[in-house]
């Protein structure tokens, strides 16, 4: 759809507004400016927004076919600074991809400052907005977390933890002004997924009904593992993320491993992102939005446990 705003596709269709233009994504990139800290799909095209196919996006790139901006996490001059260069003549800023919590770049959080400032950019450039929540959506007391942070996105995708583990029920929400899609290209074929709508419909309910308590209970997750890390300053050097999905960064990468094989063998299902060369060893996690304070403490308990046996090894 963003695309669509560049090029017709179906030749009888209207030139869109920005027909000849080159169009300029910009996506999250990591600290150092690459794109490997971004993550949004598994279609070829979105694979390139993260440094995938690089010989075929160097071509595309090559032939002015679109461009690519990283833009690192909560740097605003970054945003700025892509504006001034890919925003006039040839080139036109044409979209933004950004989860709020970076949970492919160790659960980092963006702050509302950043995003606002993003933006507020680009609705004044009349580019697009498109915030993925695949991880955090239903975590969220207001079932989106943008909403949390006033955001008024143009799309926003939303995953299986949405609808209670329906992955049919994925989906991308857009705004009607991007709804040019002619008929036959929207047509589904794979029958209209009640179940999975059925599941939306329950999660729905019973997340805006306990929202209060949920948030309640994330942010007591999340001040736990704060004060945990200030008993283990040598271990953790510091926490990210937001509530049921905070974050514990470690100083290596050995003790990032040890603690996570030790929270494996109290049966908690934890592990240490360690696949990126470029992202510190951080220890993701992410609790049921049904966890309830017992639960919240036993886990919180078993990580205490877990790092004084690594602090003796």
């Amino acid at each position: 759809m963003i695309l669509a705003r560049f090029h017709r596709m179906q030749p009888d269709m209207q030139p869109p507004p920005y027909e000849g233009r080159i169009p300029v994504i910009l996506v999250m990139g990591n600290d150092d400016g690459g794109l490997q800290a971004n993550y949004h799909g598994t279609t070829v095209l979105t694979q390139m927004l993260r440094g995938m196919w690089p010989g075929l996006h160097a071509a595309m790139e090559e032939a002015r076919m679109w461009k690519v901006v990283p833009i690192r996490p909560n740097c605003q001059e970054d945003v700025d600074a892509a504006f001034a260069a890919y925003d006039s003549g040839a080139y036109k800023i044409a979209g933004f991809f950004h989860e709020i919590v970076m949970m492919n770049y160790g659960g980092r959080l963006l702050t509302p400052e950043f995003l606002t400032h993003a933006h507020q950019r680009c609705q004044a450039s009349d580019a697009v907005t498109v915030v993925d929540e695949i991880q955090s959506c239903m975590w969220a007391p207001q079932l989106f977390m943008f909403r949390e942070y006033g955001l008024t996105p143009s799309c926003v995708a939303i995953g299986k933890g949405f609808p209670g583990g329906e992955y049919p029920a994925s989906r991308i929400l857009f705004s009607p002004a991007l709804d040019v899609m002619p008929q036959f290209g929207a047509l589904v074929t794979n029958g209209q997924e009640e179940l999975a709508a059925l599941a939306y419909l329950v999660t729905m309910e019973w997340a805006q009904a306990n929202a209060a308590s949920t948030a309640a209970l994330g942010q007591r997750f999340e001040t736990a593992l704060r004060a945990v890390a200030a008993d283990f300053p040598d271990v953790i050097t510091a926490v990210d993320g937001w509530r049921h999905m905070t974050t514990m960064r470690f100083a290596d990468l050995n003790r990032a491993t040890a603690f996570t094989r030790a929270l494996n063998a109290r049966g908690l299902d934890i592990s240490a992102q360690t696949y990126k060369a470029d992202c510190p060893p951080v220890v993701l996690t992410k609790l049921p939005l049904t966890a309830d304070a017992a639960m919240i403490d036993f886990v919180v308990h078993a990580m205490r446990e877990g790092l004084e046996k690594n602090k003796c090894e």
